[in-house]
């Protein structure tokens, strides 16, 4: 029979999960993450909003949260990836 056992990353991140496999075949380690979700202008964003999206992103990698975007490759929703991704965070 499997078990699973609930582990909180911190107290900072504790809504979203994330399987994690255990030194035992048999069982998972769930750990919780903040999911947070950032959509934004595209095309018709400013330099400035480009500028805070992507400190942002970097923000909620440091906070070891998930970042959520709408998936654009322009805009604010681009630009927080990359802060997220550059300070070695989480996004999907």
């Amino acid at each position: 029979m499997s078990k699973v056992i609930f582990l909180s990353l911190n107290s900072c991140c504790p809504n979203a999960e994330q399987l994690v496999p255990s030194a035992h075949a048999d069982s998972l380690i769930v750990m919780r993450r903040t999911v947070i979700g950032v959509m934004g202008a595209g095309e018709n964003a400013s330099p400035q909003a480009i500028t805070w999206a992507r400190q942002l992103g970097a923000l909620i990698a440091a906070g070891n949260c998930v970042l959520l975007s709408g998936g654009r490759n322009v805009g604010v929703m681009n630009a927080v990836s990359i802060g997220a991704n550059q300070a070695g965070g989480l996004d999907g």
